[in-house]
């Protein structure tokens, strides 16, 4: 479990920290929202890889 709270504890890091950014240079959760509409499919895609590297990052801890 300890490899996995370390992955999720620099995920949700990295997440925080570019909310305060965007906030920081104006934008809000409705442009967030906005955003996420327009760009469903490149979200999609991200998200894709985003799954592999954690469970990259996962596996590289605990290994």
């Amino acid at each position: 479990l300890g490899a996995l709270e370390k992955v999720f504890e620099n995920f949700f890091a990295d997440h925080i920290a570019m909310i305060e950014l965007l906030e920081k240079q104006g934008f809000n959760e409705m442009d967030m929202k906005s955003f996420i509409l327009e760009n469903g499919d490149f979200i999609q895609e991200r998200q894709n890889d985003l799954f592999i590297e954690l469970g990259a990052k996962i596996l590289g801890h605990e290994g």
